[in-house]
């Protein structure tokens, strides 16, 4: 049977079902051939991690947490400096080096993200899991836009038909369709281009399982009892995961929106303790959320 020869609201149907068709078959077709053998790439790095699950900000987020989980970084609204223990713990990996050397001096928290070091180390990320078929990489990209191009001309193509046919029949009523050609347009664009292969959110999906457990301690206890794990839980589940006090001083500042200024932290709400601040003449407080300013120089 001809379908160009439905009626309209058989077409419509028509229409759909060959919209889930080819979406659905997209889908089933990018993940079978990405997803690949289990990586061998080492993910006990937690920023690695953490940029693998979410990105740049991601990975700068689940530092600062652990920084402020040590008592490393203090901060007070958008403001972030060195904290009383700064001196006292031999330097971390290379992100929060690199952090600890970038706030020497308080700076706000939206500099971190221009900071040329993070912005390095982080590129060195994204080539590691680009080769570990985490990340789609060239080759992959191009297959995602062949496919997408392939679906759209498809869907397109039959939609314009009808239409034109629709036309010389002296029918008019194509709005519909229009909406449904436009809709499907816009379902492929989004499910062909997911930031992360299937071979990548398999290695998500299994950390989460391995690190169950870790989740399931922190829920009992706000307190972590490593630092390794602190910077783990955030990388794996996200800043919500975590109960200790660094996320109770700046749950605000990180959820709560760009401020005037635009600022990455965002909101006027201070993450710091009451009376705390981040000005130059200030002491380093005694906590998390403490002051900022006095340990500066010892970095």
């Amino acid at each position: 049977m001809n379908p160009f020869n439905l009626t309209g609201p058989e077409f419509l149907l028509f229409y759909l079902a060959l919209l889930v068709v080819m979406i659905g078959g997209a889908i089933i077709f990018r993940r079978v051939i990405e997803a690949g053998e289990p990586s061998k790439l080492d993910l006990s790095d937690p920023y690695l991690v953490a940029f693998l699950r979410g990105g740049r900000s991601e990975a700068v987020r689940t530092a600062v947490i652990s920084l402020m989980d040590r008592r490393l970084l203090s901060a007070q609204k958008t403001r972030l400096c060195l904290g009383y223990n700064a001196l006292k713990e031999p330097p971390g990996n290379p992100v929060e080096n690199a952090i600890l050397h970038a706030l020497e001096k308080p700076a706000e928290a939206s500099r971190l993200y221009s900071n040329a070091t993070l912005i390095s180390i982080f590129s060195s990320y994204e080539s590691q899991l680009k080769r570990e078929a985490l990340l789609p990489g060239a080759a992959k990209k191009l297959r995602r836009i062949f496919t997408f191009l392939t679906v759209n001309a498809i869907l397109i193509g039959v939609g314009y038909t009808k239409i034109v046919i629709a036309l010389e029949r002296g029918h008019k009523n194509i709005a519909f369709l229009i909406i449904l050609m436009f809709v499907g347009t816009l379902i492929a664009a989004f499910t062909s281009f997911p930031r992360l292969t299937e071979k990548g959110r398999r290695a998500i999906r299994d950390l989460k399982v391995l690190y169950k457990g870790l989740r399931q301690r922190n829920r009992s206890s706000a307190e972590s009892s490593a630092s390794f794990e602190t910077a783990m839980l955030v990388a794996v589940f996200g800043m919500a995961a975590y109960q200790g006090h660094a996320y109770g001083h700046c749950r605000q500042a990180f959820f709560s929106g760009k401020s005037d200024s635009g600022n990455w932290f965002g909101g006027n709400s201070g993450c710091g303790s009451s009376g705390s601040s981040c000005s130059s003449g200030s002491s380093c407080g005694s906590g998390g959320g403490g002051g900022c300013g006095g340990c500066g120089g010892g970095h």
